[in-house]
Protein backbone atom coordinates (compact mmCIF):
# COMPACT_ATOMS: atom_id res chain seq x y z
CA UNK A 1 0.00 0.00 0.00
CA UNK A 2 1.83 3.50 -0.98
CA UNK A 3 -0.17 5.20 2.23
CA UNK A 4 1.82 3.11 4.59
CA UNK A 5 4.68 2.33 2.88
CA UNK A 6 5.23 6.22 2.71
CA UNK A 7 3.84 7.67 6.13
CA UNK A 8 8.10 7.66 7.33
CA UNK A 9 8.89 10.19 4.55
CA UNK A 10 9.12 13.43 5.11
CA UNK A 11 8.48 16.57 3.36
CA UNK A 12 11.76 17.94 3.01
CA UNK A 13 12.94 14.68 1.69
CA UNK A 14 14.75 13.27 4.30
CA UNK A 15 12.18 10.09 5.45
CA UNK A 16 12.47 6.97 4.78
CA UNK A 17 11.93 4.40 2.62
CA UNK A 18 12.39 5.95 -0.20
CA UNK A 19 13.83 9.63 0.19
CA UNK A 20 10.64 11.27 -1.33
CA UNK A 21 9.58 15.33 -0.68
CA UNK A 22 6.78 17.28 -1.00
CA UNK A 23 4.02 16.58 -3.32
CA UNK A 24 6.03 13.34 -4.65
CA UNK A 25 4.53 11.71 -0.40
CA UNK A 26 1.06 10.33 -1.60
CA UNK A 27 -1.69 13.08 -0.25
CA UNK A 28 -2.51 9.82 1.90
CA UNK A 29 0.83 9.55 3.67
CA UNK A 30 0.77 12.82 4.55
CA UNK A 31 -2.28 12.63 6.56
CA UNK A 32 -1.25 9.72 7.95
CA UNK A 33 2.59 10.80 9.21
CA UNK A 34 0.71 14.33 10.68
CA UNK A 35 -2.38 12.53 12.35
CA UNK A 36 -0.19 9.28 13.79
CA UNK A 37 2.67 11.73 14.95
CA UNK A 38 -0.45 13.82 16.76
CA UNK A 39 -1.99 10.47 17.89
CA UNK A 40 1.14 9.31 19.37
CA UNK A 41 1.98 11.91 21.25
CA UNK A 42 -1.44 12.65 22.82
CA UNK A 43 -1.52 9.01 24.13
CA UNK A 44 -0.13 7.00 26.89
CA UNK A 45 2.20 5.00 26.31
CA UNK A 46 4.34 1.85 28.58
CA UNK A 47 7.27 3.97 28.92
CA UNK A 48 6.10 7.60 29.08
CA UNK A 49 2.34 9.72 29.40
CA UNK A 50 0.43 11.29 27.15
CA UNK A 51 1.47 14.99 26.57
CA UNK A 52 -1.36 17.82 26.86
CA UNK A 53 -3.09 17.96 23.42
CA UNK A 54 -2.10 21.39 23.08
CA UNK A 55 1.42 20.72 23.56
CA UNK A 56 1.41 17.73 21.09
CA UNK A 57 -0.36 19.99 18.61
CA UNK A 58 2.94 21.89 19.11
CA UNK A 59 4.83 19.57 18.49
CA UNK A 60 3.18 18.71 15.36
CA UNK A 61 3.55 22.21 14.31
CA UNK A 62 7.04 22.61 14.90
CA UNK A 63 7.82 20.23 12.34
CA UNK A 64 5.40 21.52 9.68
CA UNK A 65 7.58 22.46 6.93
CA UNK A 66 10.32 19.58 8.03
CA UNK A 67 8.55 16.22 8.67
CA UNK A 68 5.20 17.14 7.74
CA UNK A 69 3.11 18.88 5.04
CA UNK A 70 1.87 22.63 6.33
CA UNK A 71 -1.05 22.70 4.63
CA UNK A 72 -2.43 19.15 6.11
CA UNK A 73 -0.98 20.20 9.56
CA UNK A 74 -3.07 23.51 9.36
CA UNK A 75 -6.43 21.45 9.18
CA UNK A 76 -6.21 19.99 12.44
CA UNK A 77 -4.07 22.92 14.17
CA UNK A 78 -6.96 24.75 13.13
CA UNK A 79 -9.73 22.35 14.47
CA UNK A 80 -8.14 20.00 17.12
CA UNK A 81 -9.87 21.68 20.27
CA UNK A 82 -12.98 21.13 18.53
CA UNK A 83 -12.13 17.33 17.65
CA UNK A 84 -10.88 16.94 21.26
CA UNK A 85 -14.22 17.88 22.91
CA UNK A 86 -16.42 15.52 20.08
CA UNK A 87 -14.26 12.83 21.17
CA UNK A 88 -15.16 13.71 25.03
CA UNK A 89 -18.48 13.67 24.17
CA UNK A 90 -18.40 10.38 22.47
CA UNK A 91 -16.56 8.73 25.64
CA UNK A 92 -18.56 9.97 27.77
CA UNK A 93 -21.73 9.03 25.72
CA UNK A 94 -20.20 5.60 25.83
CA UNK A 95 -19.31 5.34 29.31
CA UNK A 96 -23.09 6.27 30.03
CA UNK A 97 -24.34 3.79 27.69
CA UNK A 98 -22.23 1.07 29.11
CA UNK A 99 -23.14 1.83 32.66
CA UNK A 100 -26.85 1.47 31.53
CA UNK A 101 -26.12 -1.62 29.97
CA UNK A 102 -25.02 -2.97 33.24
CA UNK A 103 -27.20 -1.50 35.36
CA UNK A 104 -29.81 -3.59 33.63
CA UNK A 105 -28.09 -6.43 32.97
CA UNK A 106 -27.50 -6.48 36.86
CA UNK A 107 -31.09 -6.20 37.49
CA UNK A 108 -32.54 -8.90 35.34
CA UNK A 109 -30.02 -11.12 37.43
CA UNK A 110 -32.24 -13.50 39.91
CA UNK A 111 -30.85 -12.30 43.32
CA UNK A 112 -28.99 -15.67 44.23
CA UNK A 113 -26.74 -14.18 41.20
CA UNK A 114 -25.57 -11.50 43.39
CA UNK A 115 -25.12 -13.29 46.89
CA UNK A 116 -22.58 -9.84 47.84
CA UNK A 117 -25.51 -7.34 47.64
CA UNK A 118 -27.70 -9.66 49.16
CA UNK A 119 -25.44 -8.95 52.48
CA UNK A 120 -25.46 -5.43 52.33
Amino acid sequence: MPIVRAHHEKWDGSGYPAGLTKEEIPIGARILAAVDCLDALASDRQYRKALPLDEAMEKVVSESGKAFDPKIVAIPKRRYIELEKLQMRSRCSLRQSCLQISKSSAAQLPMRALPSLRSR
